[in-house]
């Protein structure tokens, strides 16, 4: 059985961003022509461009960091792991910045990285009582 807070922490920040990115990034994502989505009632919703482009980066962050922080948990390496996974998340903006990786640089991105990295490392802690914070779930 699934440690709740696996998927708390790391399958339900993917799923949301997963979701957003499918029913409104551009009409060019095969998988809308696939569900058959382009003439469908969600098209009418209207989100905040930060939403669209920028919150999933923090979600995968959050997501990314916390797969590590619950895998390493009682590991002597756990900061090292850590360390890594922080470095990849904003390694990918800072190489866009460079050109190096194909992407567009963008300051609102690094704003989410570090929400997600932080937030999640208050949440998935061995020093964060995980069952106190989430008690009503």
């Amino acid at each position: 059985m699934l440690d709740k807070s696996v998927v708390i922490n790391v399958y339900t920040p993917l799923l949301i961003g997963s979701i957003i990115y499918i029913l409104f990034r551009g009409d060019s994502i095969f998988v809308k022509s696939w569900l058959d989505l382009k003439n469908h009632t969600i098209q009418s919703i209207k989100l905040p461009s930060w939403m669209i482009y920028s919150f999933q980066d923090g979600l995968w962050a959050y997501s990314f960091v916390s797969a590590m922080n619950l895998l390493w948990k009682n590991s002597k390496h756990i900061y090292l792991w850590l360390f890594i996974s922080i470095i990849l998340i904003f390694g990918h903006e800072v190489g866009q910045g460079a050109g190096i990786i194909h992407g567009t640089f963008d300051l609102v991105d690094i704003f989410f990285y570090c929400l997600g990295v932080i937030l999640s490392l208050l949440f998935t802690s061995k020093k964060s009582n995980y069952e106190t914070t989430f008690s009503i779930l």
